[in-house]
């Protein structure tokens, strides 16, 4: 088994982990990384700005979406990445700082076979 690492639920990020868990087999993980909890559809919004659609026409929850097609979705943020791994396990890991209420500032360091880093610019 191996286990694809995504980080990022923007366009690219989001896109990338729907087709990998329709390619892959369910023998392999596929792990989406995003600070976020909600996925919002960008060019929406100026309709937003206009009063002809509201927030929630242009937002959607996340943890639902990737729950029902099988998509391991843990809302965090990539502090950190390691493709030559550690002293103990050169397997290669990326260091996540948890955003959601529950587990707010807990790091976790997250093992990957594949790393996709679609984090975006940072505008």
């Amino acid at each position: 088994m191996s286990r694809f690492v995504i980080m990022g639920g923007g366009v690219a990020g989001h896109t990338a982990a729907s087709y990998a868990v329709d390619i892959l087999n369910k023998a392999h993980e596929v792990i989406m990384i995003t600070p976020n909890s909600t996925y919002n559809w960008i060019p929406s919004n100026i309709w937003v700005g206009v009063g002809e659609m509201s927030k929630e026409d242009v937002t959607f929850e996340l943890a639902p979406v990737y729950e029902k097609v099988g998509i391991i979705y843990k809302q965090a943020k990539g502090v950190s990445i390691h493709p030559e791994g550690n002293k103990q396990d050169d397997t290669g890991y990326i260091t996540i700082e948890h955003t959601s209420e529950e587990r707010k500032g807990e790091r976790e360091e997250l093992k990957y076979d594949y790393l996709l880093n679609a984090t975006g610019p940072k505008l």
